[in-house]
């Protein structure tokens, strides 16, 4: 039972998240976890209560005897204010804005582990793609939106860099060194873009005429982690192909690479450092659903006090690499500044300010997004 227990904090709890145990024979565990959260934002254009990605889980473990253990994970996101806003504050709420229901499912699978053969899941879950990429994306209300996570406006689950849909993933540790690999099966979901032939030639009559959804085959991933000392170094690549509904429009690839690094634990005394570059291909769209090229760098910076008290700082920025979007729209750039106070209270709430401070600049005529503000508070449970 203790190594279930060990796999379950080393694979299945973030620094923010508690898991308590409801069940527990010694044979079989049973834990919840998840919380809730509200924040209040102002915008320049608004005021408002928003939902701070609440969501509970249920997490099952078997011991199978010989080693071997079996588990099960369901996980629901719920949407505690009846608000709905256009801006994109941070990715992990771009599934629940698109949703807008109160309920709506983040993960759910199924696995089996060994000591020494590895763990194997199947089923909507965290992407192995998000073990290298998650390390930036402990902000509240801002944040995520430069990894490639979060793409085509969406949890990342088509892709299958985020919580991917139907995914069949390995993990195998050896000492300090975990590699992961992940197949995605083909996912009926499809996504209204722009397409390359009208970013190129935007004027020909069907581009006026159509909107275009794509469909993604199947999608690949591997990713490496490697520990040493307080450091974490991290390497994950996602590819897959998406076909177009519309004949006329070619299918194309969908790559995805990208680096970690972090330094220290969140929350814990002292300074704690991550940064995460991704290089995509035909992986994120602008603000009008066009298909790009990027570059994407987030950088989350903090230091925890004595008394608990953390100070935040950090960076997304996003920006197209590809001189046929560029020729045609203008460079697309979202870059923020994120500033803020973090007081983990007893280990069981999370108390936060935090500001978003816009520095984008979208197109030919140099767009920008709106500055916020949020404070709130998360209650685990």
């Amino acid at each position: 039972m203790k190594l279930a227990r060990s796999l379950f904090a080393l694979c299945c709890i973030s620094p923010m998240t508690l898991a308590d145990p409801i069940f527990d024979d010694g044979n079989n565990l049973l834990t919840v976890g998840g919380w809730l959260g509200i924040s209040l934002i102002n915008s320049e254009s608004d005021t408002f209560l928003a939902d701070a990605s609440s969501r509970m889980n249920f997490h099952f473990h078997r011991n199978m005897g010989e080693g071997w253990k079996v588990e099960a994970k369901a996980e629901w996101g719920f949407n505690t204010i009846d608000h709905t806003t256009s801006l994109a504050f941070r990715g992990d709420s771009l599934q629940s804005q698109r949703e807008g229901d109160f309920f709506f499912n983040r993960q759910g699978w199924v696995g089996v582990s060994h000591q020494g053969y590895g763990r194997l899941t199947a089923g909507k879950q965290w992407s192995i793609y998000y073990d290298v990429t998650e390390i930036t994306d402990y902000f509240v209300t801002t944040g995520g939106l430069a990894s490639g996570v979060y793409n085509f406006g969406t949890d990342g689950g088509i892709s299958g860099t985020g919580r991917a849909d139907s995914a069949i993933i390995y993990r195998k540790s050896w000492g300090a060194f975990t590699l992961g690999l992940q197949y995605q099966a083909n996912v009926d979901n499809l996504i209204e873009v722009v397409p390359q032939e009208c970013i190129d030639n935007p004027e020909q009559p069907f581009c006026q005429d159509n909107n275009f959804n794509i469909n993604y085959d199947d999608t690949y991933g591997i990713a490496a982690l490697y520990h040493w000392q307080q450091w974490q170094f991290g390497i994950a690549f996602n590819t897959g192909e998406y076909t177009p509904e519309d004949s006329r429009i070619s299918a194309d690839n969908d790559d995805a690479l990208a680096f970690s690094a972090k330094y220290g634990t969140l929350y814990d005394k002292g300074l704690h450092l991550a940064a995460v570059y991704a290089h995509t291909q035909r992986h994120e769209i602008d603000d009008m659903g066009r298909i790009f090229d990027g570059d994407g760098y987030e950088l989350m910076l903090t230091y925890t006090l004595e008394n608990q008290l953390t100070l935040v700082s950090g960076l997304n920025w996003l920006e197209s690499n590809n001189s046929e979007y560029n020729n045609a729209n203008g460079e697309f750039r979202r870059r923020f500044y994120v500033l803020g106070l973090h007081y983990l209270w007893n280990n069981m709430a999370l108390v936060y300010l935090e500001a978003k401070l816009d520095d984008s600049s979208i197109g030919f005529d140099n767009l920008d997004e709106e500055n916020a503000y949020g404070v709130g508070m998360r209650v685990y449970f």
